[in-house]
C-alpha cells in the first residue's frame, strides 16, 4: 500500500474512439444481461481526468435507471472522493459483525 501511495502509476486517459468502442461493448453486454435494447448514450463530457471506470459506471447506472424507469432522464453527478490508505484498527476487532466475526454480548 505504501508503494501505491508513494509511486502511483498514471495511465493515459481514453480517447474518443476508445470511449465509443468501449461504450458499445458495454451496451451489448448490458443488452444480453437484461434481454433489452439499451438506448444510445453519449460519452458525456470528456476530460483528461475522467477515468474509464467513471464512464462505464455512468453508462451502466443510466441504462439501469432507463430500464427500470423508461420515462426517467438520469442526471449523473461525478464527484471526487478522497482515498485514505490509513489503517483503522477499530475496524478489525474480533467481535465486529461487519468483519465477519460473531457479535456476542
Amino acid at each position: 500500500m505504501r508503494m501505491i501511495v508513494r509511486e502511483p502509476v498514471r495511465l493515459r486517459g481514453p480517447d474518443r474512439p476508445m470511449l465509443d468502442r468501449t461504450r458499445e461493448e458495454v451496451r451489448a453486454l448490458h443488452a444480453r444481461a437484461f434481454a433489452w435494447d439499451p438506448p444510445e448514450l453519449g460519452t458525456g463530457e470528456q476530460l483528461s481526468t475522467t477515468r474509464i471506470r467513471q464512464y462505464v459506471r455512468r453508462w451502466i447506472n443510466e441504462w439501469d435507471l432507463k430500464r427500470l424507469y423508461p420515462e426517467y432522464t438520469p442526471d449523473t453527478v461525478v464527484a471526487e472522493l478522497p482515498v485514505d490508505y490509513t489503517e483503522r484498527p477499530e475496524l478489525e476487532t474480533p467481535g465486529d459483525a461487519a468483519a465477519g466475526g460473531d457479535e456476542t454480548v
